[in-house]
């Protein structure tokens, strides 16, 4: 399993109904794939940490980093052994 966490900077203003829509699809998704962590968005910067199989996590990640609504500051991964967060899908 692998763990990662992300900082971003928005690169454009989100309403509230766009970050709600963001939030929604992403749980769901997560759930569907087994996947489990938090989403933070203060308003300028979002801070996003998730956990899973690798082969599950790498592709999503990819998606999310090419996302142009936001901008990658940095990022962290590491192996681990059990799930940190198992009941969180977003």
């Amino acid at each position: 399993m692998k763990a990662v966490l992300y900082l971003s900077r928005a690169t454009q203003a989100f309403e509230k109904e766009q970050l709600q829509e963001i939030e929604e699809k992403s749980a769901t998704n997560n759930a569907k794939l087994g996947l489990s962590g938090y989403l933070y968005f203060d308003g300028v910067h979002f801070l996003q940490y998730m956990e899973g199989e690798e082969k599950l996590v790498d592709p999503l990640l990819e998606i999310i980093r090419d996302d142009p609504r936001h901008a990658f500051l940095c990022e962290t991964e590491e192996k681990i052994n059990e799930k940190r967060f198992p009941e969180w899908s977003m």
